[in-house]
């Protein structure tokens, strides 16, 4: 589902779009391992709201399909 809004967005191909959604996956995945595993004085709902700024600022590199702009 991921993969399919990068696509619509940014104009990618299939592929490069899954690589990005996977990639995305995949940081969040490994962000909860760690988060879980040294527990973090981070409150979850925090650590929620770092990653999803972190991840909305990487994806905002990539201009909406159209457009020159980022």
């Amino acid at each position: 589902a991921i993969s399919v809004v990068i696509a619509e967005d940014t104009g990618l191909s299939r592929d490069e779009s899954m690589l990005l959604a996977v990639g995305m996956g995949g940081v969040s995945q490994v962000v909860a391992r760690y988060w879980l595993s040294s527990e973090s004085k981070v409150p979850r709902d925090t650590a929620v709201q770092l990653l999803t700024s972190l991840a909305w600022k990487g994806i905002a590199g990539f201009p909406l399909h159209g457009s020159d702009t980022h």
